[in-house]
């Protein structure tokens, strides 16, 4: 069975990964790239370091943004975002590069405050975790597809 997935079912997949993938449009051609990201209800928060990436973004701020969940090609999950590419800066940057970090990487059990910050700062630093620059993807319009299989009389006969 195919179908639109409802608002609450979106909310799940993109709240429930942190993997994505950015389309945008570069010298006329399809460019699409994975990100990290966070989706706080209301937007998509990503991270990157300098380069073509960010240069294409801040050239061509309309983009599309996709997250799937798939199990095979009979039983999937699809959220396409249109939006806007935001870079962040000051206060804003900070606070959701904390939260990105903290949803990647979660705090260990009993873990000081200051350890966390130092771990945060010091995978900047070494540039292979987290990245410099932090956006947001503002969004316009979000849709969902969905297909899994359905069970017929047939099938519930046969396991009973």
């Amino acid at each position: 069975m195919q179908g639109e997935m409802d608002a609450a079912a979106i909310r799940l997949l993109l709240q429930s990964h942190t993997i994505g993938r950015i389309g945008c449009v570069h010298r006329r051609q399809p460019y699409i790239f994975p990100v990290n990201y966070i989706f706080d209800g209301t937007s998509i928060y990503c991270q990157s370091d300098e380069g073509m990436k960010l240069s294409i973004l801040r050239r061509h701020k309309r983009i599309c943004f996709q997250v799937d969940a798939i199990v095979n090609s009979g039983f999937w999950q699809s959220v396409l975002v249109l939006g806007a590419f935001e870079e962040l800066s000051g206060k804003l940057a900070e606070a959701a590069r904390y939260t990105l970090y903290n949803r990647l990487f979660p705090k260990q059990p009993n873990e000081p405050a200051e350890a966390i910050e130092d771990r945060m700062i010091e995978l900047i630093r070494q540039g292979n975790r987290l990245k410099k620059v932090m956006f947001r993807i503002e969004i316009d319009e979000v849709t969902g597809r969905f297909q899994h299989p359905v069970k017929t009389p047939v099938d519930s006969k046969e396991g009973a």
